[in-house]
């Protein structure tokens, strides 16, 4: 039977750090899920500011810890969700937001990505210009993992 991080290897082709040679998947356990393309690296091998990267770290077979960062899309809806959630939000260096995601609450990715995906719907107006790139490719990205994750634990 296919590990958790076996799917996730295949899926988001490799774990985060790809100087690395895996020859053994128990050896590392992180990913990155944010959906990002060789367009969204800078020159610095650096993402762009305006992406939020999504790194996954797999804690458990039944449990992973996504962690947003840098540009983190917000809004108040968003803002009342973080807190009917109880989840810790980093308001430092760009922002960084934690979510335990497990069986039970894999459905708090597609709340996200709706939420994230309203900011810049058709007619929004939004006062952050990166909004424009970094929302659709957010959201996109929180769907993809919350199918990926609900298939593998069969939710």
């Amino acid at each position: 039977m296919e590990t958790l991080k076996n799917t996730l290897f295949t899926e988001y082709g490799g774990f985060s750090d790809k100087r690395i040679k895996i020859k053994d998947l128990n050896t590392f356990n992180e990913f990155f899920v944010d959906g990002r393309t060789k367009g969204d690296i800078a020159s610095n091998k650096k993402p762009f500011g305006w992406l939020c990267v999504m790194t996954l770290t797999v804690v458990t077979r039944h449990q992973v810890e996504l962690v947003l960062s840098g540009n983190i899309p917000t809004s108040p809806k968003i803002e009342k969700w973080i807190t009917d959630n109880l989840l810790p939000l980093d308001g430092t260096n760009g922002g960084r937001l934690s979510i335990t995601v497990t069986p039970n609450n894999v459905q708090l990715l597609e709340s996200l990505a709706t939420l994230i995906a309203n900011i810049t719907m058709p007619g929004a107006r939004y006062s952050v210009a990166d909004y424009k790139y970094a929302c659709p490719k957010a959201s996109n990205a929180l769907n993809l993992l919350s199918r990926v994750l609900k298939k593998k634990w069969g939710c």
